[in-house]
């Protein structure tokens, strides 16, 4: 973005600093000066300087949003052109139709004149447009050009005795076709361009070019005038389509404020009114379908200190913010409530805030030669996450390997591996028309990799994967961060495999694990062997042996294995409380284990038996209980619970184990 230091001057009046210490200054603050030229301008010495400036601060492709940081950096005030065009009430109705939407359009500001006087632009106009590289066309033409590079708002002006009928906003098709102002005949290729039209034909590629058919000259004596706001991925699109970039499309490919456009739109009005005579002869026509939701964000003061390591003073934030256009409310000591401002499209974060302030307040100031003193922040990073890291540290030690797979897989697949009762979703972005499901267990992409491992003569397979699955329930769209297991050998047992996954999910910190038959098998496993894995009451997971079926005919390759697969639902593990009472920590105390036979009918919830096991223990004595043997008969389930003491005697152990068998007997009799 290229800037005169005068008129930075004129926006900046208290301004005492010279062009090179602005684009320093600037520098340092984020706007990168990549240009600096001494120029002549009004016949005097001036300076244009050339920022480079970063995509999200849409604000500051214009000359406002640039003199509005010299302004905040020097804690100077910004004097900003007020105009008020005159609303004519009683007047033309503007017939405008608004086909596009508010998907693709933000807002829009349009208005009639009538009498207008257009020539050639003065001396002062021509010259300030080709100090940026644009030709005079004419004053009409110009003030517009002018509009757009002092506020960074682009428009169309059209001629309207060259227009048919309604105007319209809506999405080209294509066929279409339109000859820009330059002359270049253009057939639009797609269908989901937004373009404004008359009755008959294309007038303008929204926010890209105008047309030749309604094109401004020296007779246009009846002007429409509009400007507007649009979905700025629907612009940068156009403009890749049709291979057109321009000073207009250059902005509103950005996150313009389409609040802002208002003071805009006045500006260009008063300076046409000004120039080039004439009257307005409607109202302004506004389409605004979605004001911006007021922005607030909570912000410590102390934040600015704990993210550079060097104090900054909170009443210096608060300044500062308030210098860049945020309001700031106080609420607590520490505590503020930020207003930002509709211009500021790329604050969204409390962290957004601190790059504010740092940078206002200088980076420089920041000791190259010392170790900066952070403050303790606090631990963000999820806690899915943190179980994921620890469940594939547990597994690489174990000897297990990490694979990745894709998220699609076949038809058949999903239907073999659901255990949850899930729909499928079907993925329009498809990799090819053989994988067109999203996946609902990691198992599907493990028993691939498997088969891949035992083509090369790989014997001991220990494999698992991280990953989302996805499906759909009751009408919802769901989709859960799980971890899979898979091991394939000739040695393990289920028994062997499971004391593997109960010993990484112990490790965790969760000790209440038992396992019951699942309401839904899966077809990929053995009936026999299939268990939902519960923990603290709630179902975590899923275990079971695969069939010999699942991986064809190459699981046997000349002698007998067996493949048992775990998948676990960090999502569900995240919401359980780990068991606080037994972490890994250095025994100081000996511990008592003690097995307790219960049996209860089938009828009956052996939860319900562990939780009145559990209220007869006090807390500090209990370091594990789990069920390690279950045996069903006709009507009866025996159960062995396995009870673990600390801090108590064995005798005294003993006494509490008998004491709570006694009242369960009692119970029941």
């Amino acid at each position: 973005m290229k800037v005169i230091y005068s008129e930075i001057k004129k926006m900046v009046p208290g301004l005492s600093a010279k062009p090179r210490e602005i684009g320093e200054v600037l520098t340092m603050a984020g706007l990168m000066l990549d240009g600096f030229e001494e120029i002549k301008y009004g016949k005097k010495t001036d300076w244009l300087l050339s920022f480079e400036v970063r995509q999200n601060r849409a604000d500051c492709f214009s000359l406002i949003g640039i003199a509005r940081e010299v302004a905040a950096y020097y804690g100077l005030k910004l004097v900003l052109p007020k105009a008020a065009i005159p609303e004519v009430k009683g007047k033309e109705k503007l017939a405008i139709t608004m086909a596009a939407g508010e998907r693709d359009v933000k807002r829009v500001l349009a208005v009639k004149m009538s009498g207008v006087k257009n020539s050639e632009s003065p001396a002062w106009l021509k010259e300030y447009l080709s100090i940026y590289g644009l030709n005079s066309k004419n004053l009409l033409v110009d003030l517009s050009n002018y509009i757009m590079i002092f506020t960074g708002y682009p428009s169309h002006l059209l001629d309207l005795d060259k227009i048919s009928g309604k105007i319209s906003w809506t999405r080209a098709k294509a066929g279409e076709k339109i000859t820009t102002l330059d002359g270049t005949s253009i057939t639009l290729q797609k269908n989901d361009g937004v373009a404004i039209k008359d009755e008959e034909k294309i007038l303008a590629l929204a926010g890209i070019v105008g047309g030749k058919e309604a094109e401004i000259g020296l007779k246009t004596a009846e002007l429409f005038i509009e400007m507007a706001v649009y979905n700025g991925a629907i612009i940068r699109k156009n403009s890749r389509d049709t291979r057109i970039v321009t000073e207009a499309s250059s902005r509103l490919e950005k996150d313009l404020d389409p609040e802002a456009s208002a003071a805009a739109f006045d500006l260009l009005v008063s300076l046409i009114l000004k120039y080039a005579k004439g009257k307005i002869v409607s109202n302004t026509f506004e389409y605004y379908p979605a004001k911006p939701k007021k922005n607030i964000i909570n912000f410590n003061a102390d934040f600015a200190s704990v993210f550079s390591g060097i104090d900054i003073n909170p009443a210096t934030s608060v300044k500062i913010l308030k210098n860049l256009g945020f309001a700031v409310k106080q609420k607590s000591r520490k505590a503020y409530a930020v207003f930002v401002p509709s211009f500021r499209t790329d604050i969204a974060l409390p962290e957004d805030l601190v790059e504010e302030v740092v940078r206002i307040y200088g980076y420089q100031k920041i000791p190259a030669d010392e170790t900066p003193v952070f403050k303790a922040t606090r631990d963000i990073t999820p806690r899915h996450v943190k179980l994921v890291q620890a469940m594939k540290s547990i597994l690489h030690h174990n000897g297990f390997d990490e694979i990745l797979s894709l998220p699609l897989c076949e038809k058949t697949e999903n239907a073999k591996a659901d255990y949850q009762g899930w729909e499928t979703i079907l993925a329009e972005n498809a990799v090819n028309e053989f994988y067109p499901e999203l996946r609902q267990s990691l198992v599907i992409g493990l028993i691939k990799q498997a088969r891949e491992f035992q083509k090369k003569n790989i014997v001991w397979i220990d494999i698992f994967e991280s990953g989302k699955i996805f499906g759909k329930k009751d009408g919802k769209y769901l989709e859960r961060e799980s971890f899979g297991v898979l091991s394939v050998s000739g040695e393990n047992t289920a028994t062997d495999f499971k004391n593997n996954i109960e010993g990484m999910i112990r490790m965790l910190g969760y000790n209440d694990i038992r396992y019951e038959a699942p309401k839904i098998m899966p077809g990929l496993c053995n009936p026999d062997s299939c268990w939902e894995i519960i923990t603290a009451g709630k179902v975590c997971g899923i275990f079971y042996k695969l069939t010999r079926e699942a991986f064809g005919k190459s699981i046997d390759s000349g002698e007998k294995k067996n493949a048992y697969f775990a998948e676990i639902d960090i999502d569900a593990l995240e919401k359980i409380k780990t068991d606080a009472s037994n972490p890994a920590v250095e025994l100081i105390e000996k511990l008592v284990v003690l097995d307790m036979n219960v049996q209860i009918r089938k009828s009956e919830k052996i939860e319900n038996v562990i939780a009145e096991i559990k209220n007869g223990i006090p807390k500090t004595n209990l370091w594990s209980l789990d069920v390690i043997d279950k045996f069903a008969g006709n009507d009866i389930v025996k159960y062995t619970i396995r009870i673990t003491y600390t801090g108590l005697s064995d005798p005294d152990a003993k006494k509490i184990n008998a004491r709570i068998l006694n009242d369960l007997q009692s119970k029941k009799s």
